[in-house]
């Protein structure tokens, strides 16, 4: 009897874990891919123009000029499942900490019916590093965002 009351505890407390592991690891992932949409949103609409991808096409790098005493050149590509940032005249960074790995980066400069300044519409999968394979510590999502340039 005691074992069956035992079992029962340990087979909940397991699940209770679980589902907290799982939680903490979405939310890892969701503020981490927020961010980064958030600051490249920022970068391109501060931009002066875009330097790639071409009016009309898509690429795995978004390169913005700077403004003239405003915002600094960026680029942001990918590097070892890591989202880059290399602005002017300072050392790449990653965007996104070891805790998760970026996957299918693509950005896409294209004109809005009636508009001269160009969009970009960014697009990358957000997903937690899980090398144990284990399923508590597997999240994955979808980022998007098209943001106008303010020029």
């Amino acid at each position: 009897m005691v074992s069956i009351i035992v079992l029962t505890v340990s087979v909940l407390l397991s699940g209770v874990l679980s589902s907290r592991i799982k939680t903490q690891v979405a939310m890892e992932v969701e503020s981490q891919g927020q961010r980064m949409i958030d600051q490249i949103s920022q970068s391109i609409s501060e931009a002066n123009g875009i330097s790639a991808p071409s009016a009309g096409l898509s690429g795995q790098i978004l390169s913005l000029q700077g403004t003239p005493g405003g915002s600094v050149p960026a680029t942001y590509q990918l590097e070892s499942s890591n989202l880059i940032i290399e602005e002017s005249g300072q050392t790449p960074r990653p965007l996104n900490n070891t805790k998760i790995v970026i996957s299918n980066l693509n950005f896409t400069n294209s004109l809005n019916p009636g508009s001269t300044a160009p969009s970009i519409r960014v697009f990358f999968t957000a997903t937690s590093y899980n090398p144990s394979n284990r399923n508590e510590y597997f999240y994955q999502k979808n980022f998007q965002t098209t943001v106008t340039l303010d020029i």
